[in-house]
């Protein structure tokens, strides 16, 4: 039973090892969403948020207002001082006349206007939409962010395939090298076949130099804009799993007409206000208790603005239809957008499956065409043009399977909740 326990648990730590030297899509992804600066930047925008909800909330009982008024009397050749302290509606008034008599006055005033809808109120109101605005734009920076790193997954894979196959080429022509140089010797085969050979040799090894350095580059930026370390370990196929159309497009596009929306709420709530503020007027209720003379009065009053044209109200207006109009674009933009998906999805698989065909086939020409030239009924050019054609073909085809996969990841994260 030990043994068996042992055993187990060395094939255990053996498949971590294995596994642990290969990183996937699906890993890089998540860690993007937990770990991306754009995370911090939106806790810190929610922040922000907090302070002016506190701030719109305190309304007039943010602070203590205070004042002193001083004024000098010839007549009287003395001072007299008025002191004033206010929090929120109450407030409390004291004064030291000429003849350095104290008084005080204790009271409270209150504008309607504001009781039934403040500007505070308002930013409340507007701040709520904020909040949703900016939870929404996190998530649109970061479905950016991750489509950005599916791209360049989608060209890692492409360069390292790449390199697989012209070194897989280089192999090929390395062994016909060696039978072509031994048939140029014995003056089989003329110099210029065995220069186009070798030329095309040449061509192979610069190309892998280049793949090599941009595989290394495309690992370096990694690192260094998504924060995912790759080290040496291998980066695994994209093999992305189809979904049914209506799930891919279901949400497509929805986050940016969410905002759209929300920012339009914000402006209608500008509108309400301006427009309560330009009718309503303003009408301050006051009690207060005078000390010196010992009574209570009872204040009124009012004040309102005719006649006068509303600029911002109008400006608000006018940046609402402006608003409606870009939704209704951004709708109709999505919707044919969605309606493209289904296009770019069947061209991207006809465009593997053809030239996947096409490779086999010209494998099959390649074998064919060195025959031929053996037979001495085709010139080494065309064996070298066949075989550059087969490369080619393999090589678009498996591109287009990784551009295929890549794309259903695209959607994925533009569909996601």
């Amino acid at each position: 039973m030990k043994k068996k326990l042992l055993t187990l648990l060395v094939f255990l730590l053996t498949a971590t090892a294995v596994f642990g030297k290969k990183m996937t899509l699906d890993n890089m992804l998540d860690t993007v969403s937990r770990s991306s600066y754009r995370i911090d930047l939106w806790r810190k925008q929610m922040e922000l948020h907090r302070d002016k909800e506190k701030y719109y909330k305190l309304d007039d009982w943010n602070g203590v207002q205070t004042s002193v008024t001083s004024q000098y009397s010839r007549q009287e050749d003395a001072w007299q001082t008025t002191g004033r302290a206010q929090w929120g509606p109450l407030y409390i008034e004291g004064t030291k006349d000429y003849d350095n008599d104290d008084y005080a006055t204790v009271g409270v005033e209150k504008n309607i206007k504001d009781l039934l809808y403040s500007k505070n109120k308002s930013e409340l109101k507007k701040l709520d939409y904020s909040k949703k605005v900016d939870e929404l734009t996190y998530k649109t920076d970061l479905e950016l962010l991750k489509t950005n790193l599916i791209t360049l997954y989608v060209e890692y894979k492409n360069n390292e395939l790449e390199l697989r196959v012209k070194d897989s080429g280089i192999k090929t022509l390395q062994l016909e090298r060696e039978k072509l140089t031994k048939s140029y010797e014995l003056g089989a085969v003329s110099k210029i076949e065995l220069d186009t050979l070798l030329m095309n040799l040449q061509n192979l090894n610069l190309e892998t130099l280049l793949l090599k350095d941009n595989l290394a580059k495309i690992r370096e930026e990694f690192r260094y804009v998504y924060g995912i370390d790759t080290g040496k370990a291998e980066l695994a196929d994209i093999s992305a799993k189809k979904v049914p159309y209506e799930q891919l497009t279901r949400r497509y596009g929805l986050l940016d007409l969410q905002k759209k929306q929300l920012q339009k709420e914000i402006t209608k709530e500008n509108i309400k206000y301006l427009k309560y503020d330009d009718k309503m007027p303003d009408l301050t209720v006051g009690l207060s208790r005078d000390t010196k003379n010992n009574e209570n009065r009872v204040s009124l009053t009012f004040s309102k603005r005719f006649l006068d044209y509303n600029l911002d109200l109008e400006q608000e207006k006018l940046d609402l239809d402006q608003q409606e109009i870009s939704y209704r674009q951004a709708w109709n933009e999505n919707e044919a957008e969605k309606r493209k998906i289904l296009y770019n999805l069947a061209n991207y698989e006809n465009t593997w499956l053809v030239n996947k065909n096409k490779a086999d086939l010209e494998s099959k020409n390649y074998e064919i065409k060195k025959l031929e030239h053996q037979n001495g009924k085709s010139t080494y050019l065309d064996v070298m043009e066949s075989f550059n054609d087969y490369l080619t073909y393999r090589i678009t085809a498996e591109k287009a399977r990784n551009s295929l996969s890549g794309y259903i990841y695209e959607l994925k994260v533009k569909g996601e909740e």
